[in-house]
């Protein structure tokens, strides 16, 4: 990944990301999210999507899966239609400028969904900016943990995963919420910046049918040095320009 003169636009090897008109910008997070989701399903679906950032890393990942952004930012979602037409995979994938809690209320009764993705705004504790886009993106003030999961369990399939980024603190609250919508833990992935620091982010893997020992994994973004460990080398090899 590499950034312009005005880090207004992310390049990676098979496209860009622009993200001026959006109040969160492209960062980590979600491309942990996008590279960590399970692969495969023919639907996919981009919760909060932005930029689009994340939608376009499951792009590249799923040569035929056809994927919706869902974002309630007016101009974050013009953003993401503009990257995703600037993309290879333009024919497949969708920005939607609305709310997913009346999105899932329209559409929840076709369950179409194989996998959902979401990094959500879980600044919940955190103060108001003076934009109240970013506010909006960052607090949970348009949507909560609570209203995520319900949509999730209204659109996603009997076989279909959700997977979530969220602060490790909040792990345990979002398997009590996807428990009351009939979603089980599948996969845990603790995420820790820098070799020796504390975990403070997990990406969480749910699906409808309940497995025996959820895997539990841990990956290290930066070795003490500051150079990426060769397990996040590797996973961001065929996304990253350098």
């Amino acid at each position: 990944m590499a950034t312009d003169k005005d880090h207004q636009c992310f390049h990676f090897k098979k496209f860009s990301v622009s993200h001026q008109g959006c109040a969160m910008k492209v960062g980590t997070d979600g491309v942990l999210l996008g590279l960590l989701a399970p692969k495969g399903g023919h639907r996919i679906l981009d919760v909060g999507t932005g930029s689009g950032l994340v939608a376009l890393l499951l792009a590249q990942r799923n040569d035929e899966a056809l994927i919706d952004g869902v974002e309630i930012d007016a101009s974050a979602a013009c953003q993401a239609r503009h990257n995703f037409e600037a993309s290879p995979w333009a024919v497949r994938l969708r920005s939607i400028h609305q709310d997913i809690v009346h999105f899932a209320k329209e559409e929840g009764h076709q369950r179409m969904y194989d996998v959902i993705v979401c990094n959500p705004p879980f600044y919940a504790h955190s103060p108001s900016t003076a934009s109240a886009e970013r506010d909006m993106a960052r607090l949970g003030v348009s949507l909560t943990a609570e209203e995520l999961m319900s949509s999730v369990g209204l659109l996603l399939s009997d076989g279909g995963t959700f997977t979530v980024i969220i602060p490790s603190d909040q792990a345990t609250d979002y398997e009590r919420m996807a428990w009351t919508e009939g979603l089980h833990l599948c996969e845990s992935v603790s995420i820790c910046t820098k070799a020796g620091k504390p975990c403070k982010r997990m990406v969480l893997t749910f699906a409808r049918r309940a497995i025996v020992g959820a895997n539990s994994l841990q990956l290290t973004l930066m070795n003490p040095d500051g150079s990426r460990t060769s397990e996040f080398s590797a996973l961001v090899s065929n996304f990253y320009l350098r």
